[in-house]
């Protein structure tokens, strides 16, 4: 800490700013405003289910938001092709994005009243041949 106060002492302060701290509304963390950092909310546990298409391919979607990952099956052997009906990899979180600061100092609420992560889903029509 003493060497940092000794470099930001021989810097201006536009190229050493002195660090900031902000809360994140959606992600609940602290971050630095002046760092670029990303807001990410996983799927819930308790929202994500397993879906399978055959006995040897399932993925994972997510109630909250819809989307789907963790494809298993798919491309392992190394023979498998993609159909256009097979799902897509949306990745393991509901939110990547940029964060939402408090501005308000409070700390209450959940991620999930945040409209800026998308509410539940309608269920998808099932595919030929898939399994809920």
């Amino acid at each position: 800490v003493e060497g940092l106060a000794h470099l930001r002492a021989l810097f201006p302060p536009d190229v050493m700013r002195p660090a900031a701290r902000a809360f994140c509304k959606r992600c609940k963390t602290h971050y630095d405003p002046h760092v670029e950092s990303r807001c990410r909310i996983w799927h819930p546990d308790d929202e994500v289910r397993t879906v399978w298409d055959t006995s040897k391919k399932s993925w994972q979607e997510c109630g909250r938001c819809g989307r789907t990952f963790g494809l298993r099956g798919y491309f392992e052997d190394g023979a498998g092709k993609r159909k256009r009906s097979d799902p897509e990899d949306e990745g393991p979180y509901c939110y990547d994005g940029h964060h939402l600061p408090d501005s308000s100092g409070s700390r209450t609420g959940k991620a999930s009243d945040d409209p800026s992560i998308p509410s539940p889903a309608p269920p998808r029509k099932k595919a030929k041949g898939q399994r809920r």
